[in-house]
């Protein structure tokens, strides 16, 4: 059984990942304490603790990276070997969640045209390499895409260009399964669908003074869908938010090289699971 990782968790193995081999750059205090160890040499006045610090610096600095899993790494596959031994999946449906799967279609259809695209359409074809597999939303010969609905107008975030660590690895997960250098990340508007509206009124309801037993009225229920129709009230230009992320040769060998160390650490946890109990059983099992 090979193991592979699914683009939209990628980004739990890539967190704290450097790629093995490499020469991490040094910390401030190590360069720090180089400069003042410059300053010295050059007066000739490097004392025996300088001289053995230099020595230490120099070595780090020479001294590949060794490429392991991070704690919260580790984490994430003991749940992805739980899920596949016992062919169980935790699932998590929010209202956010829901809606995004409805108006998804209609969301990369707006965002097609806004960027030039009038016939794009939502990819269904499954794709997969030798590390990792996913459903990409939207392709074209020069970029990946994948949307997100919003349903709140801060929820497009419009003034930070950062980018949340699972959302950046999925990107370029798809840009490795469909073989293209550039991914964007588009957060857009909607409104919700119908059958959400009378969960948004309720609360609204109750915060307006009447009793959660009283049956909402058709009028306050169209003043909600007014005012979540943000696609009447808004233009397309006004509702969209794009970040890009862009797709190295680093970023693949990245990949590469985390996937096999979950699979590594896989083989592990095997191993574990193989020799469980074995001492308990055999002091407690009656004789």
């Amino acid at each position: 059984m090979i193991i592979k990782e699914r683009c939209s968790a990628l980004g739990h193995l890539m967190v704290g990942a450097e790629l093995g081999g490499s020469l991490i750059p040094l910390g401030k205090t190590d360069l720090n304490r180089l400069r003042e160890i410059e300053l010295k040499r050059l007066s000739g006045k490097l004392t025996d603790a300088m001289q053995r610090d230099l020595v230490i610096i120099e070595k780090k600095s020479q001294t590949p990276f060794v490429p392991e899993l991070s704690k919260g790494a580790k984490t994430h596959v003991e749940n992805k070997w739980y899920g596949r031994k016992f062919d169980y999946q935790k699932r998590f449906v929010s209202n956010q969640t829901r809606k995004g799967n409805l108006k998804e279609e209609q969301a990369i259809k707006q965002a097609g045209e806004y960027l030039g695209f009038p016939f794009a359409y939502k990819n269904e074809q499954w794709l997969e390499n030798d590390f990792i597999h996913g459903t990409l939303d939207w392709k074209t010969k020069l970029f990946v895409a994948d949307t997100k609905c919003v349903w709140q107008p801060n929820g497009l975030g419009f003034f930070s260009d950062e980018i949340e660590t699972i959302y950046e690895w999925q990107g370029k997960g798809y840009c490795y399964l469909a073989e293209r250098d550039h991914f964007v990340l588009i957060r857009i508007l909607m409104n919700p669908p119908d059958t959400m509206i009378y969960s948004l009124a309720k609360p609204l309801w109750e915060e307006a003074g009447y009793h959660w037993s009283e049956t909402i009225t058709e009028s306050f229920l169209e003043d909600v869908k007014n005012e979540y129709n943000f696609e009447g009230k808004n233009k397309i230009e006004d509702r969209i938010r794009l970040i890009r992320v862009d797709f190295t040769d680093k970023d693949r060998l990245l990949i590469n090289q985390q996937v096999e160390l979950m699979r590594e650490y896989w083989i592990e946890l095997d191993d574990q699971f193989a020799n469980r109990n074995k001492n308990e059983y055999e002091f407690f099992k009656r004789k």
